[in-house]
């Protein structure tokens, strides 16, 4: 689960402000027993790169940045998690 819009950083004084509210998505990831991957701070550039599709160039951004490589580490540490915890076993055919 991530928490979307969790803050806003102001541009002028670089201030994290919670507007909605903070917290929401860990605790309700942890009452449905998901992970919880991250928190993405509301960003008026990320918000118009995904309405063109260009998602992905929110890593170029300072602003946001910090926020999506944390996300990808902890669904890349979710996967490993969870495959080490329940490997894959080879079907062997019987002949």
């Amino acid at each position: 689960m991530v928490e979307n819009m969790s803050y806003f950083v102001c541009p002028e004084c670089q201030t994290r402000h919670e507007l909605f509210g903070h917290g929401g998505a860990r605790s309700k990831a942890a009452e449905l027993s998901v992970p919880f991957l991250g928190e993405i701070p509301l960003n008026v550039q990320l918000r118009i790169q995904g309405d063109e599709g260009r998602v992905a160039d929110g890593f170029e951004e300072e602003a946001t940045r910090p926020a999506l490589d944390a996300l990808c580490k902890n669904l890349v540490a979710t996967l490993v998690d969870r495959r080490r915890a329940n490997p894959t076993r080879p079907m062997l055919r019987v002949l």
